[in-house]
């Protein structure tokens, strides 16, 4: 799929907000939707509210559309220079399949699209996660929506089982199905897949060790880097956007080429996101959070660089 050479009025480039779940994207996007430059999408008839924050469209068979779909959240569109659509699908980073499809269908445009990605300390990332999930499984089952899953997170594990279940099944996985994978690339002379696209699409790990997993960034950003420039991709920190939302805004508008100066609403409202469920609660379960700290060390080589550059890199 790749933007039309018809007559029709190309739309701009647009800007990908890429991140993980509990790092902040909920309000870096909330002021990025306030720049008068980056053109927000909106819903269709019968679509639900809320993909106009997050369309879902490359990593989901929403992609099966067409190009021409995906553009109709954002008409009419407004003249190419000075301006960005957005598209704030922080998914996009772990998905397989979404960076060659973004890829193949901006293959024609005249620059690469631009990417502001947004990064956590992992560890703290993962509890905030483990929280997030415990609380939102408690009001399921309070409300009688629950699954096999939300009634094993309630009642049958804790930060601990979850973790070492989490760590035990990647490490697995890249001994067997990556190792098997790499050796089937080998015998058929094509290209060696990554470790995430062996065993970061896995159900089993999304559903036994996701909030593990997801805080392995490394893995989510090399995939997209090989079909990318480096000079493409703007990261930043959680910590940075919160010290100073106003000059963060700004300074990621200059890298995605729009005004950083024009005059717009914004906020500078700390905006965590976080759930009620501080690190103490988790006292009894330090061992687990030392051995995912081992774990992410080796696997967080993007975010400590982000963090050595002052908690911005690329921009």
């Amino acid at each position: 799929m790749k933007l039309s050479n018809s007559g029709m009025p190309h739309p701009p480039l647009p800007v990908f907000v890429l991140g993980v779940m509990k790092s902040g994207t909920t309000a870096l996007c909330e002021n990025l939707f306030r720049h008068p430059s980056l053109i927000t999408a909106h819903t269709l008839p019968s679509e639900p509210v809320h993909w106009a924050k997050e369309l879902h469209f490359f990593d989901t068979d929403r992609y099966d559309k067409g190009v021409d779909f995906y553009h109709s959240h954002f008409k009419p569109f407004p003249p190419p220079t000075g301006h960005r659509l957005i598209d704030c699908s922080p998914t996009y980073l772990g998905d397989v399949a979404a960076p060659a499809r973004v890829a193949a269908t901006y293959a024609n445009a005249t620059e690469a699209p631009k990417f502001v990605v947004i990064l956590r300390d992992p560890v703290d990332r993962a509890i905030s996660h483990w929280s997030h999930a415990v609380t939102m499984s408690q009001k399921h089952l309070k409300f009688g929506r629950h699954n096999h899953w939300t009634v094993k997170l309630v009642q049958g594990g804790n930060f601990t089982t979850f973790t070492d279940r989490g760590i035990k099944l990647w490490e697995v996985c890249e001994k067997t199905k990556w190792v098997e994978a790499r050796f089937q690339a080998l015998l058929q002379d094509s290209e060696a897949p990554t470790a995430w696209e062996s065993c970061g699409a896995s159900g089993l790990l999304s559903a036994n060790g996701g909030f593990v997993f997801r805080g392995m960034v490394d893995e989510q950003v090399d995939n997209w880097g090989l079909h990318f420039p480096d000079s493409a991709f703007c990261f930043l920190t959680m910590g940075a956007l919160h010290k100073n939302s106003t000059a963060a805004i700004q300074r990621i508008a200059a890298f995605v080429g729009v005004d950083p100066t024009g005059a717009w609403s914004h906020s500078n409202q700390r905006q965590e996101n976080l759930h009620s469920h501080p690190k103490q609660a988790l006292r009894d379960e330090v061992a687990a959070i030392h051995r995912l700290r081992e774990f992410y060390r080796k696997r967080s080589d993007t975010y400590s660089r982000v963090v050595a550059n002052g908690g911005w890199l690329n921009c």
